[in-house]
């Protein structure tokens, strides 16, 4: 039975492996064509040459870091809001009437349509992107804490 799982594990991955290739085989033929310039789409060789420069360099890590702040700052802000919102919708019932239609109708917003009011609000900087993060994680966030909290006895909080 273990050397089955092995097999299927060795199958999946070869299975993997030859679509990634032929990924990059399609990529390095429409690259060829010229039907788009090399600026619009480079080669495959040309993109992991950068890559390997930018990751020698240093930038890649250094870019990578900074979006990981990004996104904790806004995971963190998002969750802080989303246990306020509903610890709120349980312990005041009636306090959800007040602000639950404006969650509803900002749940159904997509938050990447809201990109250019934000740069137009905040700017270009860290602001307007970490707002984009909040308003993309608040929301599932708020739903699962809010129906947590409603649906959990009472007992079972107080502990």
């Amino acid at each position: 039975m273990e050397k089955q799982g092995k097999n299927d594990f060795a199958r999946r991955g070869c299975k993997t492996a030859l679509g990634i290739l032929v990924l990059l085989a399609v990529w390095q033929a429409a690259a060829w064509s010229g039907i788009w310039s090399a600026y619009v789409l480079p080669p495959p060789m040309k993109v992991a040459k950068a890559l390997a420069g930018m990751a020698g360099s240093g930038v890649l890590l250094r870019h990578i870091l900074v979006s990981g702040k990004r996104v904790l700052e806004g995971f963190f802000i998002a969750f802080g809001l989303a246990m306020a919102c509903g610890i709120l919708a349980r312990e005041v019932r009636t306090a959800e009437e007040y602000y639950g239609g404006f969650l509803e109708f900002m749940r159904n917003v997509p938050p990447i349509s809201l990109i250019a009011l934000l740069i137009l609000w905040f700017g270009i900087g860290e602001t307007s992107k970490i707002i984009i993060i909040v308003l993309a994680s608040f929301f599932p966030m708020y739903l699962n804490i809010r129906k947590g909290f409603v649906s959990a006895s009472k007992n079972r909080l107080e502990v």
